[in-house]
């Protein structure tokens, strides 16, 4: 037996849910996970969940395991070119796909049910399963994920989400929940699971105090910590396309934007919300080159589906300028902390992908969030002192964004408390490591 807070370093250590490198966040997340999992003393195996045809090279490369999924969203089955909103095919579609996984999957918590259900599972599959099984403990990377959305699938979003928290604890296995942000819980089902699952986790921590307050409504006991992103230390590019800019546009100010497509669940007609956000993206970087800045369209995440390419996004804003001076940088080969690096050399940046966000303001360069899909965006830039500069994608419009930029750009002492700010999260990361090794059982 291990002694007491001390980690176990023989079975491998899970990192879930399902994530691969295409989104530079969520890639910075898993690697973040296990440097604060090593600073507190595991040095076992990492695996993480990943779609084994996408793979996860430059994640493989620093040596944490790829694992398949013991239960897959429905588009890993049925995805059509565009899936930016629901019909109703694919509604009835991915239903019945979930029906299917979720018997699979509930029969896979009982010991009988894996008895019985092994030797129909993929070769993948089985992997899983028995790494799982062997495993001495699993972290639940950073994010923003465990949030309804007003929809009636919002429960089996839970579930799958879910899912691999439920099996670990099936297993015996303690459970670490790095900091996310949660909430809003609407319905009595999603609530249930849940709470369900973060109540048997060893740990639970929270990114923003938003979100541990909606912890704490449904019955959560959780801790506040900063998002990991903070603390990932960026690599330099031997070849930026920044300092080519600059090159080419001279002393003008370079602001780094990032789009996405988005599918607007709130509003009443979100194929026309989401046109707006569109045009009024575009018209943002308008003002932009019209004020002697240089706005470059950044590719934050790379995707095939359309609901999560920023390159499409970023392409539909595009097609709405003309004699507009712009730039865009798509490089699908950059690392996080590559891209991070790319982000710490422009002068400002306006980010609707969150970590876009994240991984400036902690290179201490001034931004702007354009805050989407529950609490994380307003509650991270509230809890870092700079809520003013936050505006929900719902209400965005050129106009006040401008103005608010412009606040952004004459805030005098905004790079000091950057600075400070970057300080602070790495300390208080530093003590979380502390708390997962006196956590542990």
């Amino acid at each position: 037996m291990p002694e007491k807070h001390s980690l176990p370093k023989t079975g491998g250590a899970v990192i879930v849910p399902t994530c691969d490198d295409s989104n530079r966040g969520d890639q910075a997340l898993v690697w973040e996970t296990r440097r604060v999992a090593e600073a507190a003393g595991y040095t076992g195996q990492f695996y993480m969940l990943g779609d084994p045809v996408q793979g996860a090279p430059q994640s493989e490369a620093t040596g944490i395991g790829l694992l398949a999924p013991l239960l897959s969203h429905p588009n890993t089955r049925y995805s059509p070119k565009s899936n930016l909103h629901y019909g109703p095919l694919l509604v009835l579609v991915w239903g019945a796909i979930a029906l299917v996984d979720t018997v699979k999957c509930m029969i896979l918590l009982t010991t009988t049910g894996r008895a019985v259900l092994r030797r129909f599972l993929t070769l993948g599959e089985r992997k899983t399963l028995k790494v799982m099984e062997e495993s001495d403990i699993c972290f639940v990377k950073g994010g923003g994920f465990i949030h309804s959305t007003n929809s009636i699938t919002d429960p089996y979003r839970a579930f799958y989400l879910l899912f691999h928290v439920f099996l670990a604890q099936s297993l015996g296995k303690p459970v670490y929940v790095m900091p996310n942000s949660f909430g809003p819980f609407k319905g009595a089902l999603y609530r249930f699971l849940v709470r369900g699952a973060l109540n048997r986790c060893s740990v639970v921590t929270a990114r923003e105090s938003i979100s541990q307050k909606a912890l704490s409504a449904i019955g959560v006991e959780s801790q506040l910590y900063p998002d990991l992103a903070f603390s990932l230390d960026s690599l330099p590019l031997d070849e930026s396309p920044i300092r080519s800019i600059r090159q080419h546009h001279g002393s003008k100010p370079v602001v780094g934007i990032t789009a996405r497509p988005y599918r607007f669940p709130h509003s009443p007609d979100p194929a026309e919300a989401y046109a707006r956000y569109l045009d009024e993206m575009a018209k943002l970087v308008a003002w932009l080159s019209s004020h002697d800045f240089i706005p470059v369209l950044i590719e934050h995440v790379i995707a095939g589906g359309e609901h999560e390419s920023d390159i499409s996004a970023i392409k539909a804003i595009t097609h709405r300028l003309s004699g507009v001076d712009y730039e865009v940088v798509s490089q699908p080969t950059y690392t996080c902390r590559e891209l991070k690096a790319l982000y710490g050399e422009c002068d400002y940046v306006i980010g609707t992908r969150f970590h876009s966000v994240i991984f400036a303001l902690s290179e201490g360069v001034p931004a702007l969030a354009i805050a989407y899909g529950g609490n994380k965006g307003k509650g991270i830039m509230r809890d870092a002192g700079l809520s003013r500069f936050a505006i929900d994608i719902e209400a965005f419009r050129a106009e006040a964004a401008s103005e608010l930029f412009s606040e952004l750009v004459d805030e005098p002492e905004l790079r000091d408390h950057l600075v400070t700010l970057r300080k602070d999260c790495g300390d208080r990361h530093a003590e979380l490591a502390q708390l997962i090794r006196r956590a542990y059982p």
